[in-house]
């Protein structure tokens, strides 16, 4: 009687290796929707925080760090699939170009991402300058009542 080495343990191991290592155009969707999914919810904080710039100016600028990794993850995965499908990899052009208006927007959008986290780490980096842009105007005292 011939016994199997491997056991019911092991063939479930190698589905889930299988599962987490997804490549091609299936991984790379995979990986451009995670990113989606964790920017959808650090914009909706960072838009909370301009509603209420006054009280939460240190958590928009934590955020807005925050946001830099996975904004790089997802224009790094967008551009691979872009690169792939125009060089003519065969999986990339076979799942087809994306729809022409998120093409012709794509560097519009872009563009703005970076001028706006450029910007962000820029003034983060110059710091807070009192008066700057009003003249030498000096915050005002609160008065006591």
């Amino acid at each position: 009687m011939a016994t199997s080495t491997s056991t019911p343990k092991a063939s479930r191991r190698t589905v889930l290796r299988r599962r987490w290592r997804v490549g091609g155009p299936a991984g790379n969707e995979v990986l451009t929707s995670t990113a989606a999914v964790v920017l959808v919810v650090l914009l909706v904080a960072e838009g909370v925080t301009i509603v209420h710039m006054r009280g939460l100016l240190i958590a928009h600028m934590f955020i807005g760090l925050v946001l830099i990794p996975p904004v790089l993850l997802k224009l790094g995965s967008t551009g691979y699939r872009m690169v792939s499908y125009y060089a003519g990899a065969r999986d990339y052009r076979a799942k087809g170009p994306p729809l022409l208006p998120l093409r012709v927007i794509a560097p519009v959008l872009v563009a703005s991402t970076i001028a706006v986290l450029a910007s962000g780490v820029a003034l983060l980096a110059v710091g807070h300058k009192s008066g700057t842009g009003r003249g030498n105007a000096r915050p005002r005292a609160r008065r006591t009542r």
